[in-house]
Formats: C-alpha cells, sequence, structure tokens
C-alpha cells in the first residue's frame, strides 16, 4: 500500500513543516495532469497518478491508489460537501 496522509485543513495542520526544504518556497505548483494506469500495483489494481511541472522545465509524476483517492474524495466530500 503507498503510504499517505489525509489532511482536512491544512491551515491547521500543514502539509509540510516549516524546517522542511520546498524546492519552489514561495509558490504552490499546479497539478498540469491526471491519469490511472489501470493495472498499477502488483495485485494489478488501478493507481491513480498526477503530472507536476516544475519552472526548471522537469516534471515530478505521484501516485496513490485509486482506492485511496476515492477514500479520500469521501472524507472531503463529508466535510466540505459535494461539488455541483
Amino acid at each position: 500500500m503507498i503510504p499517505m496522509s489525509l489532511l482536512m485543513d491544512v491551515e491547521q495542520s500543514p502539509i509540510i513543516r516549516p524546517e522542511e526544504p520546498r524546492l519552489y518556497p514561495e509558490q504552490l505548483l499546479a497539478v498540469n495532469a491526471m491519469g490511472v494506469l489501470t493495472a498499477g500495483t502488483e495485485e494489478g489494481n488501478p493507481v491513480f497518478i498526477v503530472r507536476i511541472d516544475l519552472p526548471t522545465g522537469e516534471a515530478i509524476l505521484a501516485q496513490t491508489t485509486l482506492r485511496l483517492l476515492q477514500l479520500a474524495v469521501k472524507a472531503f466530500s463529508a466535510r466540505y460537501g459535494e461539488i455541483e
């Protein structure tokens, strides 16, 4: 399983501690692409992937299981409501 923290309010529970280094501390970068790798886990389950383009021209890919993403969305929706 891919470990991940679920933070319901990053103003109250920061996603990164002030002493942790950041590549671009002056800005939040946008997620440029999202997709699903249909058999991304060893068990053959789908994996959700995001791409973040850096100002240097490089890109970062990050992943979590689709199941974990779906559970996170349910938790966020329970707290903040459904998006219409």
